[in-house]
C-alpha cells in the first residue's frame, strides 16, 4: 500500500505539477522562489521513487532488508536533530 501511494505521489509530482508551474504567472515576479519550488518538487519526486523501491515487493519478499533500509532512512532523518 505504501509503494502504491508513493508511486501515485511521484507520478503526480512529475507529471501534473510541472505543468502547473509552467502555467503559473508568479515565477516571473519571483524567479528565485520558482527555482526553489522546482527543486523541491524534483527532490520530492525522486525521494518518492526511492521510497517505491524500498517499500515495493522486494521489501515484502526480504523483510530483513526492508527493516534495515527503514532503519537507515530513519537514522538519516533523526541523527541531525539528536
Amino acid at each position: 500500500m505504501t509503494a502504491l501511494l508513493l508511486g501515485a505521489l511521484g507520478l503526480t509530482l512529475s507529471l501534473v505539477v510541472p505543468g502547473l508551474l509552467a502555467g503559473a504567472r508568479w515565477p516571473d515576479r519571483a524567479p528565485a522562489a520558482a527555482v526553489v519550488a522546482w527543486q523541491a518538487v524534483t527532490l520530492a519526486a525522486v525521494l518518492s521513487a526511492l521510497g517505491v523501491v524500498l517499500a515495493g515487493p522486494a521489501a515484502e519478499a526480504f523483510p530483513a532488508c526492508g527493516e534495515r533500509a527503514t532503519a537507515m532512512v530513519s537514522a538519516a532523518y533523526t541523527a541531525p536533530y539528536s
